[in-house]
């Protein structure tokens, strides 16, 4: 093996495990903000309030994004968490909806939902006319949607507009 041959192989693998390292670590506030997108039908998305953040608590690392959309006086909130590197904060999250039970009244609807790479659970509060969809995605990531004055199906719209089939 040449020496031009031998440099090859060695770059090859460096760059092998520091993609599979850099995958061992949750996204940065600039690159999770971008998982959400900055168009949501009909709704003015309020660029100068994307908030985003690292947080470390100990040896525990994670990151998320808050996005908010206005169309009149309905107004979507959009939080998204990378757990990567939290995962017991995920687990919580898993272990406090596992104790859920559905609900449907005159006043609330509480329910499951699953998707493809995803499940979680799905409410609308008539009296407030508030909805909220939160789901964790691939075992890493946990999405919040709040929509005030909006109806479950318009946050299932939206819901539908975020590709989390393609989430890290």
């Amino acid at each position: 093996m040449t020496f031009l041959m031998k440099f090859a192989v060695f770059i090859a693998g460096w760059c092998t495990l520091s993609w599979a390292v850099a995958q061992e670590k949750a996204l940065s506030p600039k690159e999770i903000r971008y998982l959400i997108p900055a168009d949501i039908d009909d709704f003015h998305h309020d660029h100068e309030g994307i908030k985003g953040k690292l947080m470390k608590i100990g040896d525990l690392q994670y990151s998320f994004t808050e996005h908010r959309y206005t169309r009149k006086k309905q107004i979507i909130k959009i939080l998204l968490f990378d757990y990567k590197e939290a995962s017991v904060m995920y687990d919580q999250l898993i272990k406090q909806w596992s104790s859920y039970k559905p609900i449907t009244s005159d006043s609330l609807v509480l329910r499951s939902m699953m998707m493809s790479n995803s499940n979680g659970w799905e409410s609308f509060y008539r009296a407030s006319n508030t909805s909220k969809i939160n789901l964790m995605i691939n075992g890493r990531f946990f999405l919040s949607m709040t929509g005030e004055e909006v109806d479950l199906e318009t946050l299932n719209k939206v819901l539908k507009q975020i590709d989390i089939e393609n989430f890290p």
